[in-house]
């Protein structure tokens, strides 16, 4: 786990962007730093600061450091670059720095993530005459890129981010993994072009001017959502979208490299189509993806809620490490709540007890929350939606401060096994359209048994997520703070009434579509950004193994009645997990999602700081608020309106607007 970076430029300013950039990226990698320079037609690998001195010794595969990389080293008119920050998990020696060469010189690689099948891929290509001289992923991956090319990324299970450089081909190749569980990003402005893990890595840049986009700041106000598209709320910032890579030439104007288009290389819609039918082992299928996201040479923890996804990891990690007679038991890290109609603290204690884990609480509060927030969205990047963020935050705090490295969590389960209750909804659509009347009917008095849920509701559900044009004309399933727009600023709440709900983009007309969509676009992106900037900001690598390939696929080609037959969510994957996880876990129905307490902290605990803070926004955000949230939300503490999240949108983006400096157009 690390943070890739690179610039192309006007030679005066190469040295000094990548200084800054790896500066601001440190969070991402303390333990090493290098770079790579091409220029009159050599790749030139360069040191920094933190290059240990054991790589600037160790000969190893030619990828030492040749210099140090200094401020104003003056190079072609526009040259090429990339940089590195690692994090040691696989290989801990000097052997293990990169940039890395490969191929007797012809490829180079910054790689932020792991192939965790890079032990299978190693003995297969060394059957084939590849030699191998550390024990890392990333030669592993410099060799399987060496084979197949691009196709390597084919073979790969893992998350990763990369940049390869080819000096034969003369160009760069940008990829992210199938689901973009690691970030890459890009901006360019008048003569330079980057590319970097995080965004704050391009505001350390000349030409470098934070702008932000209307259309970003309303899908975020008003429909919760970030991250389901390719631009960025920075305007000039776009990420590669998951599944794609890019190809750059090595020389020719920046301008026209960052007008480049990705290229898709993976289609979770089509991997799901060729499996549909296929019979799946659910349970033997997660237990490999964890056994494999074991893999490390540091220590190796737990996030643990207390519901069925991260039970499962936990149970099945415990047993893995049992397996191979360690006399260390698995370390779980649990956030308590202060407000005790969301804390689960109780089942959490009941899953690591089972599963014979250590337990770790962690309590959040509103008073690290204030104290906290500026550096938690500097690390975020962009605003967010909610206290969850900031629950998981002190999580990762928690396993830095137990010396944890590598620490797994329960990610992607709801996606791709239907965890949410709008999948009940996807289900009885597909029912009606596939089986007709009775047939729905039978599905309908089943899922009420199953969900006690009246009749009308279920009736509603069907009809909702029939289709897209039906949702939208008969306006269902808008929540309340989704549909008022009194609180928004009469200019931009005109331009936000032209917005399309994206939340209706996608085709939620059946259970797999559903899952299809939440997976590539409306909703897992966000979560893997969240965790991704939380778990770094404290040099934690986060691993998520529901988000595998084998198990994402196979889930969502499993049979709809499988997994939401009886209105009971996740069913396949409780009846896998029976007799590992307790059935008093498996059969829970009250679960709530990972939840933060800002209702009990800005309504009660904390009522004049979150006051405060409010009125900041409206004062800061005039074109964008309208003085009356600040109404509703004394209204709300009044006792005279329901709490909403609107309150800590609003907050959030106004903070994320100064921390940033971000200038915001008037509507």
């Amino acid at each position: 786990m690390c943070g890739i970076f690179g610039y192309i430029g006007r030679s005066s300013e190469v040295a000094g962007a990548l200084q800054s950039m790896s500066g601001v990226l440190r969070h991402r990698g303390p333990d090493d730093e290098g770079f790579l320079v091409f220029h009159d037609g050599a790749a030139v690998a360069l040191s920094g600061a933190d290059t240990p001195s054991s790589v600037l010794e160790d000969r190893r595969g030619g990828s030492a450091p040749r210099a140090s990389l200094r401020a104003g080293e003056a190079f072609d008119a526009h040259c090429w670059t990339i940089g590195h920050r690692r994090l040691s998990i696989l290989d801990l020696s000097a052997a293990g720095h990169q940039p890395m060469v490969g191929d007797g010189g012809r490829l180079w690689i910054a790689f932020n993530g792991e192939v965790y099948n890079f032990v299978e891929l190693r003995q297969e290509l060394e059957a084939s005459g590849a030699r191998f001289s550390t024990g890392t992923d990333t030669e592993v991956l410099l060799a399987a890129y060496a084979r197949w090319g691009t196709g390597c990324f084919e073979r790969l299970r893992g998350m990763w981010a990369l940049a390869i450089v080819d000096t034969a081909s003369g160009e760069l190749v940008l990829a992210r993994d199938p689901y973009g569980i690691k970030p890459l990003y890009l901006c360019s402005g008048d003569g330079w072009m980057a590319f970097a893990s995080e965004i704050k890595a391009f505001t350390v840049l000349d030409g470098w001017s934070a702008k932000a986009r209307l259309d970003g700041i309303a899908d975020f106000l008003l429909y919760e959502q970030s991250d389901h598209r390719e631009e960025s709320l920075f305007e000039g910032v776009r990420q590669l979208p998951p599944g794609c890579l890019m190809r750059l030439p090595l020389r020719g104007d920046p301008a026209r490299q960052g007008a480049s288009r990705p290229e898709q290389w993976y289609s979770l819609a089509q991997a799901v189509a060729s499996r549909v039918g296929a019979d799946a082992d659910i349970r033997g299928i997660v237990d490999e993806s964890v056994r494999l996201h074991l893999r490390a040479d540091v220590p190796v923890g737990s996030c643990l809620s207390g519901g069925i996804d991260s039970s499962s990891i936990v149970a099945l990690a415990a047993q893995r490490i049992r397996d191979l007679g360690s006399s260390r038991s698995l370390m779980t890290i649990t956030a308590s709540a202060e407000d005790s109609r969301i804390d689960e603290t109780r089942y959490a204690a009941l899953a690591a007890d089972a599963a014979g884990a250590i337990s770790n609480i962690v309590s959040p509060s509103a008073d690290r929350l204030l104290a906290d927030l500026e550096a938690l969205i500097w690390h975020q990047d962009e605003p967010f939606v909610g206290s969850s963020i900031f629950v998981q935050w002190c999580v990762f705090g928690k396993a830095r401060e137990l010396g944890l490295t590598v620490m797994l969590d329960g990610q992607g389960a709801d996606e791709a096994f239907g965890g949410y209750r709008g999948f009940v909804g996807a289900f009885l659509a597909e029912e009606l359209r596939h089986g007709g009347v009775g047939t729905w009917i039978r599905r309908m008095r089943e899922v009420r048994s199953g969900t006690a849920l009246p009749f009308h509701r279920l009736l509603a559900y069907t009809v909702a997520y029939s289709s897209p044009r039906l949702r939208r004309l008969l306006g269902l399933m808008d929540g309340r703070s989704f549909a008022e727009r009194a609180w928004l600023a009469p200019g931009f709440r005109t331009i936000a009434a032209s917005r399309p709900d994206p939340r209706r983009a996608g085709d939620w007309s059946s259970v797999a579509s559903m899952s299809i969509d939440m997976v590539d676009r409306s909703n897992l992106p966000m979560l893997l950004r969240w965790e991704d900037r939380n778990s770094m900001a404290f040099s934690i690598e986060a691993r998520v193994p529901f988000v595998d390939r084998e198990v994402i696929e196979a889930a969502i080609a499993t049979p709809a009645g499988a997994k939401l037959g009886c209105g009971v969510q996740k069913q396949v994957l409780r009846t896998a997990m029976r007799g590992l996880v307790p059935d008093e876990i498996l059969d829970r129905k009250d679960k709530l999602g990972f939840l933060g307490s800002e209702e009990l902290w800005m309504v009660h605990t904390h009522r004049p700081q979150f006051r405060a803070l409010l009125q900041q926004a409206v004062d800061g955000l005039p074109g964008i608020l309208s003085p009356s949230i600040v109404r509703d939300f004394d209204a709300v503490c009044e006792g005279r309106k329901r709490f909403d999240y609107r309150f800590w949108r609003a907050i959030c983006l106004d903070r994320w607007r100064r921390r940033f400096s971000v200038t915001i157009p008037a509507p």
